[in-house]
């Protein structure tokens, strides 16, 4: 199965932007690519790199999980992603670096991988910070 086939849902990028009103900083998210091919797992964790539950917290886990995306989709670690079609629905922060998984056969990179993790509803609604 190709990897295209794979990333069957498609997301909006935003990334924060910073703009000057009457001498004080204001931050908005900015949409900077729409319709990107993605596949979100919320069941998958990378062995090593991704946290797990700690019972010790008291509270259930934010939803988080692996983006899987094409090599050329120009996501960035901070960036905000809003799945727009498919399952699961919702926006979410990615986490950390982003792995390159390279191509076995052509020595290319293949996909990237990076840590997600959903934003609390009533923050997604905010528009400056």
């Amino acid at each position: 199965m190709s990897l295209k086939r794979m990333l069957s849902q498609r997301c909006t990028i935003q990334r924060l932007e910073e703009t000057d009103i009457d001498g004080a900083p204001s931050y908005n998210w900015k949409n900077v690519r729409r319709g990107v091919r993605c596949f979100v797992d919320l069941s998958y964790r990378r062995p090593g790199k991704d946290p797990g539950w700690t019972p010790e917290a008291g509270r259930p886990a934010d939803r988080s999980g692996v983006l899987f995306m094409l090599p050329n989709a120009g996501v960035k670690p901070g960036d905000r992603i809003v799945v727009t079609r498919g399952s699961p629905e919702g926006t979410f922060e990615v986490m950390g670096a982003l792995d390159t998984v390279p191509n076995a056969r052509k020595g290319k990179t293949n996909h990237i991988e990076v840590g997600i993790e959903e934003v609390a509803q009533s923050v997604v609604g905010e528009q400056t910070v």
